[in-house]
């Protein structure tokens, strides 16, 4: 089970951080770039994408297709 959820992390705090950012841009048409929605929506986003490589270099997760 640890494993199956270190993999499941892996992958999608990946594409969570980049996918989240890329949306999160739409953010600024509405409010300024420095505005607390935007620092906060930015720094959830990179804590699972740098969650995320770190488990990755750390060697944690496998990515074993079962």
């Amino acid at each position: 089970m640890q494993e199956a959820a270190t993999d499941f992390v892996c992958i999608f705090g990946i594409l969570g951080a980049v996918f989240g950012t890329i949306g999160a841009g739409q953010n600024y048409n509405c409010y300024p770039v420095l505005s607390m929605d935007n620092v906060i929506s930015g720094l959830t986003h990179s804590i699972s994408g740098f969650a995320s490589l770190y488990i990755m270099i750390s060697g944690m997760a496998q990515l074993k297709k079962k």
